[in-house]
């Protein structure tokens, strides 16, 4: 015997049952399951319902099922035409006697909202097969660290390699710290358009509020500075665990036409970063940056609509 399922957007009043599934199914204590106004800063759209796919069983309404997403039209209405989904919370329940619940509730995110591509950061590997078979193209994301030179014991991170001086090769750059206040202004002759094409497509808007308007995490925006142009950005926060701290870079924004002299710069440009925050990093400097230009770290996407980056740290789009 199966459940009758009703599958839909989750609603204002649908939330405190959804915070509640995440608590019971995905994990106690998440923090999507304790702290509303992150929640809501993710989730929750302009009309008050929530990006999150939910799918309930006809007789009691219990949730069987979620897919939550963060489409990037969130921070720049004007990114409707080129929106990316990204998905997040994915879970349905064991117990759920509906064949299928899981892949039906993906296909009713690719119905109702528009995009051009869809992406996932980390997946079970058991998965991979099911991913391949809807078409989808399954990478690694590369991770990069770089450890503090002025830390000789490390908590957070162990190195099989002793560290090597890395000097710069190239003449260097200069680093911009941008503010909430500034930031348009600064970022108004950022040429975006450069990356026309490239997905996901990302614009000083978007920029402003998914970092620097965020509610709670305190993100640093540098510009990279050449001749007095930005030419690239770099978003990073401070990580702590356990008194100590590792910055941890988000999104890196570079030139699409990053030769290897401009990557080096780039380099460059990170070790600068690195020590002008080296009072509040007292264990790794540890970054994360994405393979394609104007890109997010990514390794899912639709195949139809656009080409992917494979790094390293399993996911798909």
């Amino acid at each position: 015997m199966s459940d009758d399922v009703t599958i839909g957007r989750c609603e204002a009043a649908e939330i405190v049952d959804v915070m509640q599934f995440i608590d019971d199914h995905w994990a106690h204590g998440h923090v999507l399951a304790t702290c509303r106004p992150l929640l809501d800063w993710q989730h929750r759209e302009a009309d008050g319902t929530y990006s999150i796919i939910v799918a309930r069983r006809d007789g009691d309404r219990a949730v069987l099922g979620i897919l939550g997403y963060i489409p990037t039209r969130r921070y720049d209405a004007g990114l409707a035409d080129e929106n990316v989904v990204w998905l997040t919370t994915w879970m349905v329940r064991h117990e759920a006697r509906a064949s299928g619940l899981g892949l039906t509730l993906l296909q009713y995110l690719r119905a109702t909202e528009p995009h051009v591509a869809i992406g996932a950061i980390g997946l079970n590997p058991a998965t991979t097969p099911i991913y391949q078979a809807l078409g989808y193209r399954v990478g690694e994301l590369e991770h990069y660290v770089r450890p503090n030179e002025t830390v000789e014991r490390f908590e957070l991170a162990a190195f099989a390699q002793p560290r090597v001086a890395c000097g710069a090769s190239v003449a260097p750059i200069g680093a911009l710290a941008l503010s909430r206040e500034d930031f348009l202004e600064r970022a108004a002759n950022v040429d975006w358009r450069a990356h026309a094409g490239g997905i996901p497509q990302k614009t000083s808007a978007y920029f402003h509020a998914r970092y620097l308007c965020h509610p709670l995490y305190s993100y640093v925006v540098v510009g990279l500075v050449d001749h007095g142009s930005i030419l690239g950005l770099l978003a990073a926060r401070v990580a702590e665990h356990a008194g100590r701290r590792a910055l941890r870079s988000w999104t890196f924004w570079d030139p699409p036409d990053c030769s290897s002299e401009s990557a080096a710069s780039c380099s460059r440009c990170w070790s600068l970063t690195t020590r002008s925050t080296r009072t509040c990093t007292t264990s790794a400097s540890i970054r994360e940056r994405s393979k394609g230009p104007g890109s997010v770290a990514s390794t899912l996407v639709e195949p139809t609509s656009c080409p992917i980056t494979s790094s390293r740290s399993s996911g798909a789009t």
